[in-house]
């Protein structure tokens, strides 16, 4: 995850990501997120330097230095953005994929057979995938 990098570049930029916003799932780079997050609301004023050295040693601290490593930054204060911006598509594509989901199931019933709020819960969900894509 880019986020992960920018976050361990500038530490700050933590306290602007919501709960809402942390990626669900059981991959480890999502669990070392939500960490580093839950970690940062806990130290806010924690440098770059701090971050690494409680997770040195670890494959953690390992994910961290080369998700940090990673990241090319032109502007420190573009980082915040970054992050908020990587972190908004994320959960953007999870909703995404849970209205799909919702709309594939309808699809998959004959179109005569949907009832009329089902017919226009299809229409709305296409029109709102359609939308949060970006598509017209």
């Amino acid at each position: 995850l880019s986020a992960l990098g920018l976050i361990v570049l500038k530490p700050s930029a933590a306290a602007l990501i919501t709960d809402e916003l942390l990626p669900q799932g059981d991959s480890a780079l999502t669990t070392l997120l939500c960490d580093v997050v839950t970690q940062l609301r806990e130290n806010p004023d924690q440098s770059t330097a701090a971050l690494l050295g409680y997770w040195m040693g670890t494959e953690q601290g390992d994910a961290l230095s080369e998700a940090a490593a990673k990241e090319v930054i032109d502007d420190e204060n573009q980082i915040d953005e970054r992050v908020l911006a990587i972190l908004n598509k994320l959960s953007r594509d999870r909703h995404v994929a849970i209205l799909r989901k919702r709309a594939e199931r309808l699809k998959s019933v004959v179109y005569t057979d949907l009832s009329d709020e089902q017919k226009r819960e299809l229409v709305a969900l296409t029109t709102e995938i359609r939308q949060l894509s970006g598509r017209k």
